[in-house]
């Protein structure tokens, strides 16, 4: 599970590496991070495979 500080951090480096580049997906992943990483907070045996 991510705490809050991994949360911050993983939002803030993706910032720095892809802030200026991406500007429309920073505004989106900065607005709505809980959103975004809420799936890490369950258990990974409740993940389904994508692959």
């Amino acid at each position: 599970m991510l705490r809050d500080c991994a949360r911050r951090e993983s939002v803030a480096a993706f910032v720095k590496t892809y802030g200026a580049t991406f500007l429309m997906a920073n505004e989106k992943i900065t607005d709505e991070a809980d959103e975004l990483l809420a799936f890490y907070d369950l258990h990974p045996e409740h993940w389904i495979p994508t692959t």
